[in-house]
């Protein structure tokens, strides 16, 4: 799968994302050098207000985006006001697309 297949798969499932405001992929998996099969997918997603429901949806995303794709996923989840803290999006600088 290269990066752009990933990108339009990611944009046709955005209803796994209803519950966040935010979702961002980063890493490798943005860079059609770096990705590889054995590459892992990053996602940045970040919500207004904390639920229950947060965790197990959470679980659902990963395991669909796995079965889809055969590469692990991993998921950084932040509210906005925690990613405004730790400036996590300035860290990782331009090399990330935001999906939703």
């Amino acid at each position: 799968m290269k990066p752009s297949e990933l990108e339009g798969l990611l944009i046709d499932k955005l209803e796994l994302f209803s519950s966040f405001m935010h979702v961002y992929l980063f890493g490798s998996a943005i860079s059609p050098v770096k990705f590889r099969a054995d590459s892992d997918i990053d996602l940045l997603l970040l919500y207004s207000n904390f639920t229950s429901d947060l965790i197990p949806h959470c679980e659902r995303i990963c395991e669909t985006l796995n079965r889809e794709t055969n590469h692990t996923i991993h998921l950084t989840v932040f509210s906005i006001d925690e990613e405004q803290t730790t400036g996590f999006l300035s860290k990782i600088g331009p090399d990330y697309i935001k999906l939703k």
